[in-house]
């Protein structure tokens, strides 16, 4: 009898486990969504998350990522052009970096693989910048290039 319960309780483990490391369907819902990516909150889920993000820069692993994820929070005294460096790899599932300005505005910096860089209005005030993904499976370098006018945060 102790055995039969003892694999219930690891049975019932496995399964949620399994049914947890894909995401809620709100997660889901996000990528496409940018009343939902907007929003203050983040909501996300990964399978494996590996690396760090400090000071200005980001070096992510990850796999089975859904939702959305704050990196970076940059306070701006005045409206400035900053450049943001990536390299981005995905071998699975959606992903992609946003930045929403203090009016809610989003503008895509990324989608899926790519590597380069971009200069970006940043409006004054405080403005986020966001992994969202479907699914994902890759890594991710972005590297924020911050002058004297911005105050860089997690």
């Amino acid at each position: 009898m102790k055995k039969k319960m003892s694999l219930l309780i690891v049975l019932s483990f496995v399964i949620i486990l399994i049914l947890g490391c894909g995401g809620t369907s709100y997660q889901k819902s996000i990528y496409n969504d940018d009343d939902k990516i907007v929003k203050q909150g983040d909501s996300y889920t990964f399978g494996v998350r590996n690396g760090n993000t400090i000071n200005n820069t980001a070096n992510i692993k990850f796999s089975s990522f859904t939702g959305m994820d704050t990196l970076f929070i940059i306070d701006a005294k005045t409206n400035i052009n900053i450049k943001v460096e990536y390299d981005s790899k995905v071998s699975s599932g959606d992903f992609k970096i946003v930045i929403i300005n203090p009016n809610d505005k989003i503008i895509k910096v990324i989608e899926g693989t790519q590597k380069g860089s971009v200069d970006v209005e940043i409006l004054k005030g405080k403005n986020r910048i966001k992994i969202v993904g479907k699914g994902a499976k890759g890594a991710i370098n972005l590297k924020i290039n911050d002058s004297e006018e911005v105050s860089i945060n997690k």
